[in-house]
């Protein structure tokens, strides 16, 4: 399975714990607002899915976040097939940085997820998959709140039957 994608406009929250965030705030995002876009190609259909974000008076909960650090930064982008949350069809994109994110640094690693049902098994990943994604982050703005991501990305998925195994390479 291939995943191609422009990111368009994604709008980013600058958040310390992105994994504490999204678990906290998943029930939430029941009643959530499309944030931002991620126009891209699935098995080669073109689509529209949605990052989202839900507020509660001043804070604000995303599913596209920025968190960059002098030793450690990353970029995570979640995305749903409505501007609406769901637990099932979600695609995740990760990127971590070695140090402080500066334009034209390359990741040091790179994921891309889709979560066909949920957080159940089976999945696809691109993690263990003899093809690189290729990423390129063309803006990525994080001066205001929400910041912003624009970009290009490409990968392999696989599916991953059981989170302990290893991708099939023969259902890509």
């Amino acid at each position: 399975m291939e995943a191609k994608s422009f990111i368009g406009i994604v709008a980013l929250k600058n958040l310390f714990t992105t994994a504490a965030c999204c678990a906290a705030f998943f029930p939430a995002f029941a009643s959530a607002d499309g944030f931002g876009t991620v126009a891209l190609t699935l098995n080669g259909e073109s689509q529209t899915w949605y990052t989202i974000a839900n507020s509660s008076g001043a804070d604000l909960s995303a599913t596209a976040t920025f968190t960059n650090n002098s030793s450690l930064s990353s970029l995570s982008i979640q995305a749903h097939p409505e501007p609406a949350y769901s637990a099932d069809k979600v695609l995740s994109l990760t990127l971590t940085y070695y140090g402080a994110y500066e334009t034209g640094k390359a990741p040091i690693t790179t994921e891309v997820v889709y979560l066909t049902e949920g957080v159940r098994n089976p999945f696809y990943t691109s993690d263990g998959v003899a093809a690189t994604p290729n990423v390129s982050i063309e803006i990525l703005e994080n001066g205001e709140n929400p910041g912003r991501v624009t970009g290009q990305f490409a990968a392999k998925i696989c599916l991953l039957k059981e989170l302990s195994g290893e991708p099939d390479p023969n259902d890509c």
